[in-house]
């Protein structure tokens, strides 16, 4: 189990069971029973463990076996939180408090028991049940309870780090950050002293995650690159992604997105070296949300299009994992029915169960086939759809994008043009220039007109919040607020209106103090960006 060989641990676990029912020892019953349910629980297959948890938690209520029955009703505790009953876990929990007290009583109050660290570990594990269940106070008075008991030591039953850390969790969750903080850094510190590597990433996440959460930036950079350089040093490859990760969103909120995006490539690299999907996943959604905020529309559609793949990864793997634990769960009931039936109808049973697995072999493998064939035309369907509907924008924006530069190019002519005539005097070698000038200064409005309908299409969303924002804006103020939104220069929106310099940066300065901008607060692109954005 611990080297999670699961199929050898449940074959020693239903030998062990049938050994004890063969000789009637009611111990390795329980513990058989016990092992069973916690593998089942750990391949999420609540079913299974729970029917075994029952069994063992019957042995015990029979022998009047009273710690043995505190661990049975902790672990369908347990199993309950982990498929959201938490009113049944509350329920068990109760009568395990009562239990506890019947134990202590009948030892006479003495804590130094031989069953002293084991109980010291339940009592941890209830605590942090709770805390699971997002009962703070109540996982906070628990796990207190456990400080004042006496000097924490590790041993084989619990890690006194965990009560440090379930403090800390609770108490955040309770919004009292000095008392987070302390357990968080006084966690960090044992776990350094004794070397525990586990312990220590996780206090150094914690603590990185708490300090950027109240905006101490500083303070959490520094546990991150702390926690990371250990993570390197020991070249564990998912806490370092992980590290990449708590660095990113600490560069982010800081608005220093390019760090921000360096470490999330970092870490997405790692993520995709260790096969880690879901981590992949929460990656390029990060990235997809910062080129988004950074007005970088194809990155973020390109990586918005990866993590719609990589879900459809995850949603593949989800369902293949359901048909293969169906096919476990027969296996596995197959082989208990086997075990203890194999003394009495040796030659028969040997029979009907190789039958009943030729069986099962042949539906699964036709389920297999089937599903297959039903998700390969599934996904197919799906992706000819996505990509047709992806030309199909892609031709549109495209046309529109191309409208609107081809009339901007002809107002830059129509431009050059004044200049030119203006530039000299009107004598008979310019009079045809001057008369064309004439024609086009007529459709010059009806050119903005059009030009304001072509960017109002292709960039409604700030258009319309611009104007209704600021709905006082002249017709020359929304033209020069599109150049800007465009990201033209004071130069590039001179040769296409055909003003001076000088004049759009007047223009300039009217705008801003319009909008109501400072002149030590943000640029108009950037109060662009946040209407955008909002």
């Amino acid at each position: 189990y611990s080297s999670t060989n699961f199929d050898r641990s449940i074959d020693y676990a239903l030998d062990a069971l049938i050994y004890a029912k063969r000789f009637n020892n009611q111990q390795l019953l329980v513990n058989a029973n016990n092992y069973l349910g916690i593998i089942f629980m750990s391949q999420g297959n609540y079913g299974l463990s729970a029917n075994y948890f029952k069994n063992a938690l019957s042995v015990a209520l029979d022998e009047e076996n009273i710690l043995e029955r505190f661990s049975m009703q902790f672990n369908l505790a347990s199993l309950a939180v982990k498929m959201g009953d938490f009113q049944y876990a509350k329920e068990i929990l109760t009568d395990s408090d009562s239990l506890l007290i019947k134990f202590k009583n009948e030892n006479n109050g003495d804590a130094e028991t031989a069953w002293s660290d084991r109980l010291m570990a339940l009592k941890l594990n209830i605590g942090l049940l709770f805390l699971d269940m997002k009962e703070y106070e109540e996982s906070a008075h628990r796990l207190q309870e456990i400080l004042e008991d006496g000097d924490l030591k590790k041993n084989s039953f619990y890690n006194p780090n965990s009560v440090y850390f379930g403090l800390g969790k609770s108490f955040v969750g309770l919004k009292k950050w000095k008392e987070a903080e302390g357990y968080y850094m006084l966690g960090l510190k044992e776990s350094l002293l004794e070397e525990d590597e586990r312990f220590a990433m996780i206090f150094y996440h914690e603590l990185a995650k708490y300090y950027c959460n109240n905006g101490q930036y500083d303070q959490a950079l520094k546990y991150a690159e702390e926690g990371r350089a250990k993570a390197v040093a020991s070249t564990n490859l998912l806490n370092i992604s992980n590290f990449d990760f708590q660095l990113s969103k600490i560069f982010f909120v800081q608005g220093n997105y390019s760090e921000s995006l360096d470490f999330l490539r970092r870490g997405y690299q790692i993520a995709k070296e260790i096969d880690a999907i879901s981590l992949q996943q929460t990656f390029v959604e990060e990235m997809s949300n910062l080129f988004l905020k950074t007005g970088r529309r194809d990155s973020s559609m390109f990586y918005a299009q990866m993590d719609a793949d990589l879900n459809e990864r995850i949603n593949e793997k989800e369902a293949i994992k359901s048909i293969t634990e169906a096919a476990l769960n027969l296996k596995f009931k197959e082989r208990e029915n086997r075990i203890l039936d194999e003394q009495r109808k040796e030659l028969q049973q040997f029979s009907k169960k190789y039958y009943f697995l030729f069986s099962v072999l042949i539906l699964l493998i036709s389920l297999g086939f089937a599903y297959n064939y039903w998700t390969s035309r599934t996904f197919k369907a799906k992706e000819d759809q996505m990509e047709e509907e992806k030309k199909q924008i892609e031709t549109e924006l495209k046309i529109k994008d191309k409208q609107l530069v081809q009339n901007t190019l002809q107002n830059i002519q129509e431009s050059h043009i004044i200049k030119e005539a203006l530039s000299d005097q009107p004598t008979q070698k310019y009079a045809q220039i001057i008369d064309k000038i004439k024609i086009n200064k007529s459709r010059n409005q009806s050119f903005w007109e059009e030009y304001e309908i072509r960017f109002s299409e292709l960039y409604s969303p700030f258009f319309n919040a611009l104007i209704k924002r600021h709905p006082n804006l002249t017709p020359n103020e929304k033209r020069l607020s599109t150049f800007i939104h465009l990201e033209l220069s004071t130069k590039e929106i001179s040769n296409i209106t055909g003003q001076s310099v000088s004049s759009i940066k007047m223009a300039r300065v009217r705008l801003r103090k319009k909008l109501g901008l400072s002149y030590t607060d943000k640029t108009i692109l950037d109060y662009f960006m946040e209407i955008k954005e909002s």
